[in-house]
């Protein structure tokens, strides 16, 4: 399905995008920053490989009860040429970008936070309710 490629896309290169950009030095602040640079270009790949797929999809769900997807592509590669299957697409990267670099900056972080959260009960739960020495205690 398209939205099965499209999320592969995604994801593929998401974690490659955020395994590249691991080797860079962390942001002043501690402020991981890497996610939202991956989940922005991440998008761009994703509208990019599946705009075409996904114009037509719209095309063969908007028109008449027995459309099909051939006579789709055909027709807007008649009337339009490639640039046909890529209409609209500088205002949905204007979309696109934000709201992926937002998402996953705001995923990776508050995953960050339930880890160290995670991490911190087990360590006082191991000691019987004693802290480890070198972790924090969390008031519950």
């Amino acid at each position: 399905s398209d939205l099965g490629l499209s999320q592969a896309v995604f994801f593929a290169t998401y974690e490659s995008v955020l395994a590249k950009l691991s080797t860079l030095a962390d942001a002043p602040g501690g402020i991981d920053w890497r996610p939202a640079l991956a989940g922005g270009l991440s998008g761009i790949v994703e509208w990019t490989t599946c705009m075409a797929t996904d114009t037509i999809k719209t095309r063969v769900q908007a028109g008449p009860l027995n459309a099909r997807y051939l006579d789709a592509w055909t027709s807007l590669y008649a009337q339009h040429g490639v640039r046909g299957f890529y209409r609209g697409y500088l205002p949905i990267l204007c979309r696109a970008v934000p709201v992926n670099a937002s998402s996953y900056f705001v995923i990776e972080l508050v995953n960050s936070c339930l880890l160290q959260h995670r991490r911190r009960r087990a360590a006082t739960s191991a000691s019987d309710g004693q802290p480890i020495e070198g972790h924090v205690q969390l008031n519950n």
